[in-house]
């Protein structure tokens, strides 16, 4: 992968403030790529990580806006789709649809990036592009599954398009697999079935940026789906001893599945984890999808409102106990593998962190973004 190559191009890309994208446009515009980075913007106050970048073209306007995607797409060579909206599935269908669309009017090539959740559960000892798909019990992996289900029909009418498949992505300012996991320790006890046997398909971001990058400069190719991993598998005990080593927290309790179960339909136990975490009745489905689709309607005022509140609560709070919900246990005690094989072979591929190494690189962010002095409360 020489990523001068993409000198003199020019890459549209949603969700450019986001985890993911706003490492992606760092990459290109730190190692001096001589490329033109255009981001789609919904408002001002998203640009903090990219604002100290003046050799951007900003667009502003909605994802599943027709004519505001025909614009953004015109002039690009390449377009990157990381955008996605928790809130509402039709915006995500709609933006997916407009992107297609236009790629195809003007013949532009789309990275569409997905997640592994579309093969949720995993019950397979290998995860490969080709595992069945058996409708999903989580509405996350349902909905990014109708999204490339979208792609696959564009596809067959001429789209160039490649959807990649990260796993477990961590790294800097990863919400879910880094900030959530140090705030949990540092909070609570987290309960790992098992003694965290189950097996981590772990990914560094800067890996996903590579493969993007390698995606960019492919050729079309054979295949449009590809998973996307580290080189190295590990033991969920694993992953949380690193982020444990990192912070100075001994946070970790070993449970077996049939206890977590049953604590999971124990009315009183229940109780005591709804109580230190209040989130966790939020959690279950359909309150889950009903809420996130409310989120961003609630005028910002209320919303800060309902953080006080909750920060306020957390000081008298009992210490909370993180006990994995249904789709978590799932995940955690999973064996399968994942083979990156296609992506190696058709894309190029070659991560280049262990977990050892990502690690070792996401450490300084941990120490940043959690000092032992911060009252996390």
């Amino acid at each position: 992968m020489d990523i001068s190559d993409l000198s003199g191009k020019k890459i549209a890309v949603t969700g450019a403030t986001g985890f993911i994208g706003s490492r992606l446009v760092e990459t290109l515009l730190l190692n001096k790529v001589d490329c033109k980075i255009s981001v789609l913007i919904r408002n001002y106050s998203s640009l903090a990580h990219l604002a100290r970048f003046d050799s951007i073209d900003y667009t502003f306007g909605n994802i599943d806006d027709n004519e505001v995607i025909d614009k953004f797409v015109k002039d690009a060579d390449y377009v990157v789709h990381l955008a996605y909206d928790p809130s509402s599935q039709k915006t995500n269908i709609n933006s997916i649809r407009n992107l297609s669309e236009s790629c195809i009017k003007y013949e532009k090539k789309l990275i569409h990036t997905s997640t592994i959740s579309v093969y949720e559960p995993l019950t397979v000892k290998m995860i490969t592009e080709e595992t069945e798909y058996d409708g999903s019990i989580f509405e996350y992996g349902k909905r990014k599954r109708l999204i490339e289900e979208e792609v696959l029909r564009y596809v067959e009418k001429g789209l160039d398009a490649v959807i990649l498949q990260p796993t477990i992505v961590y790294g800097p300012y990863s919400g879910p697999w880094t900030d959530r996991t140090c705030y949990q320790l540092l909070t609570g006890t987290v309960v790992l079935p098992d003694g965290g046997s189950g097996i981590c398909n772990p990914v560094y971001v800067y890996d996903v940026v590579r493969a993007i990058i390698c995606a960019l400069l492919t050729p079309k190719s054979n295949s449009v789906r590809f998973l996307i991993s580290g080189p190295d598998s590990v033991t969920w005990g694993k992953y949380y001893n690193a982020f444990e080593k990192i912070l100075g927290t001994s946070s970790v309790i070993n449970k077996n599945v049939k206890d977590i179960k049953n604590s999971q339909f124990n009315p009183v136990k229940s109780l005591r984890l709804i109580l230190g975490d209040p989130k966790r009745a939020f959690s279950w489905e359909p309150m889950k999808s009903f809420l996130q689709s409310i989120k961003y309607k609630i005028p910002g005022k209320y919303r800060t409102l309902i953080k006080n509140i909750y920060g306020s609560y957390q000081k008298i709070a009992p210490k909370p106990i993180y006990m994995p919900n249904k789709q978590m246990l799932l995940l955690l005690t999973t064996n399968s593998v994942v083979d990156i094989s296609r992506s190696q072979k058709e894309l190029g591929y070659n991560p280049q962190y262990t977990f050892e190494d990502g690690m070792k690189k996401t450490a300084g962010y941990i120490k940043w973004a959690f000092p032992k002095s911060f009252d996390i409360q």
